[in-house]
């Protein structure tokens, strides 16, 4: 009841003139409020993701909705980054890769000896035959003089 000091409340939503009943609010909108259907100031704490009723757990959400919006908060990972299993592969790549130049490498090197080799044992072909030919000449004098001597001795 009202005395004629005080003023008549009026409900808090803006654009109600309705006179007060309970919580701010008259008696159409303390209705809707009881109901949990005003948006303005709810009465069941429950998650302000649209449609969603479940009580609240953090920062106006429920937990679910909470978990969703502090997963999609934490800093990602740099797109470069690569998985174990991709670094390995490409380590072994690069390690067979290595391998396949030591092995050219060395199939270089074994050629440049067997050539060197070549070229030894050509020499020594070389200086034999000379040798050879050296004895051979060697010889023919003697087989000369031995000739020249068989020749002299039925002329006498």
């Amino acid at each position: 009841m009202t005395t004629g000091t005080e003023t008549t409340r009026s409900c808090t939503i803006e654009g109600c003139k309705r006179p007060y009943r309970a919580k701010g609010y008259c008696n159409v909108h303390y209705n809707k409020w009881r109901r949990g259907e005003l948006e303005a100031k709810p009465r069941y704490k429950t998650c302000g993701e649209e449609g969603c009723r479940k009580p609240l757990f953090r920062k106006g959400k429920c937990e679910e909705h909470y978990t969703a919006w502090s997963a999609s908060k934490k800093p990602q990972p740099p797109a470069e980054a690569k998985p174990a299993e991709e670094k390995q592969a490409e380590v072994e790549a690069k390690a067979e890769e290595k391998q396949a130049e030591v092995e050219a490498k060395a199939e270089e090197k074994q050629a440049e000896v067997e050539e060197k080799q070549a070229e030894v044992e050509a020499k020594a072909e070389e200086k034999k035959e000379e040798k050879q030919a050296e004895v051979k000449a060697e010889e023919k004098p003697e087989e000369k003089q031995a000739e020249a001597e068989a020749e002299e001795k039925p002329a006498e």
